[in-house]
């Protein structure tokens, strides 16, 4: 559960696909990972099916710009529960070189799930019981933000 003050933060590399380099304790909290878990992955594994993708999009356009946004999304915590997510993306820099960017969760509001993120939910705890073929949403290891 997100409260006021909480730090979500996350550290990606500067380049494409822009992997995780580094999550705050309560970016790992919040979400339900550990860090071993989001190390080397994108912050893909969030997404779902009431992800906004064009809103996905902007953000990674903006990251192959090297120009800090903001955007508004819905993303996933690793338990498939739905929430509204307001995040800041911002490059950093060390003597001019792009060290990577800054991914910082401003503010998160609840989402009502609905019949799309029960059918979510439903498949990605059978996916990751191992009762189908698929590895599951925790997998994935490709893709931006």
């Amino acid at each position: 559960m997100w409260v006021e003050g909480m730090y979500l933060c996350v550290v990606t590399e500067p380049m494409p696909p822009f992997a995780i380099v580094a999550a705050s304790r309560g970016w790992l909290q919040f979400c339900g990972f550990d860090a071993k878990e989001v190390k080397g992955r994108t912050l893909s594994m969030l997404q779902g099916p009431a992800t906004e993708r064009v809103v996905a999009a902007k953000l990674v356009s903006s990251a192959h710009q090297g120009v800090a946004t903001d955007a508004v999304l819905v993303n996933y915590t690793k338990h498939c529960l739905a929430f509204r997510n307001h995040v800041r993306v911002h490059p950093f820099t060390k003597d001019g070189v792009l060290e990577g960017f800054k991914v910082i969760t401003t503010r998160v509001d609840p989402v009502q799930a609905g019949p799309a993120e029960r059918s979510f939910e439903m498949w990605s705890n059978r996916a990751s019981s191992g009762a189908s073929g698929s590895s599951g949403r925790s997998g994935r290891s490709k893709g931006q933000s």
